[in-house]
């Protein structure tokens, strides 16, 4: 798309409306877009698998939630106890708690999907 803007002395939203309005695939079929991981996920050779530690990271914070713990209070635990983020060294953070508990069910219902429902039971 860039190179087309570049020769038409277009903005790479017109082309891009262009290309949409005349059904012009804006990628080619070879570069699928995949679908992002979820926590507790990972991608290895296109395929969606597990991430075990992530998974215990998960039952983790489940486990901290039900025993009445704030979030403030599990990224105290999570981090003292050494327990590994997404990005190897970052500490855990309230919105990172958070985010993870609120998005887990709809990362459940992602793995149901591609039959890797035993994941999430743990």
């Amino acid at each position: 798309m860039d190179e087309i803007a570049g020769q038409t002395l277009s903005s790479r939203k017109t082309v891009r409306r262009y290309l949409m309005h005349y059904q012009i695939p804006l990628r080619p079929p070879d570069r699928l877009i995949l679908e992002p991981e979820k926590f507790g996920t990972r991608r290895i050779a296109g395929q969606l698998t597990s991430n075990p530690s992530e998974l215990r990271a998960i039952n983790q914070l489940k486990a901290f939630r039900k025993e009445g713990l704030s979030y403030r209070q599990i990224v105290e635990e999570m981090n003292r106890l050494n327990v590994p983020c997404r990005k190897k060294g970052a500490k855990w953070h309230v919105k990172t708690v958070f985010n993870v508990l609120k998005n887990w069910s709809a990362s459940a219902q992602s793995l149901e999907q591609h039959g890797l429902t035993e994941l999430y039971r743990q």
